[in-house]
């Protein structure tokens, strides 16, 4: 069985020398029970954390049965914002416990960094990679429909750059930012 508590009060909970403190997150696999002879002696555990904020390898506490595993293998993905812990031959019949006593926190949503991204790269007028981004500052995830009147079809006015020329690819990179969350 495996069980994750985001905000665990891990003093109460620790088992065998556990992580202490309070308000931490706690992943745990248990050992396996029940009919044993099709499961392996030992295995390879890969926990990812997706949508975290970094965490330092001093800051995670990793143990195998209430002892401490020095061998661990903890990597932050700024991509992804994932935190990955792989932690090798594991007896099936111990407890592997992933702690952070300070408990783990939400990453910050990369939005605004991508889509200034996305419309940097983008090969359209800079008018509309203004109005683009405007509205995606004022509305959030709500701006897709805005978006959507970004096109290239003609308007009708005195103004000479009404004419926008939103790209639908560009539209549909931008709709994959926002909507990712």
């Amino acid at each position: 069985m495996m069980t994750f508590d985001w905000r665990a009060d891990i003093a109460d909970s620790a088992k065998d020398g556990d992580a202490t403190g309070s308000g931490g997150s706690r992943f745990e696999i248990s050992p396996v029970d029940g009919v044993v002879e099709s499961v392996p002696e030992r295995r390879d555990w890969t926990i990812v954390f997706r949508g975290v904020s970094p965490v330092g390898s001093d800051e995670l506490q990793v143990t195998i049965n209430g002892i401490a595993c020095e061998t661990a293998e903890i990597v932050y993905d700024e991509q992804t914002l994932s935190l990955s812990v792989a932690v090798h031959d594991v007896p099936s019949t111990a407890r592997l416990s992933v702690a952070v006593p300070k408990g783990l926190s939400v990453a910050d949503n990369p939005i605004d960094k991508d889509v200034l991204d996305a419309l940097l790269h983008a090969q359209m007028p800079y008018v509309t990679k203004e109005h683009a981004l405007q509205a995606i500052r004022e509305q959030g995830v709500r701006a897709v429909g805005a978006l959507r009147t970004l096109d290239g079809k003609p308007r009708f006015s005195k103004e000479p750059f009404v004419a926008y020329g939103m790209p639908d690819a560009v539209n549909g990179v931008l709709e994959e930012i926002l909507l990712r969350s």
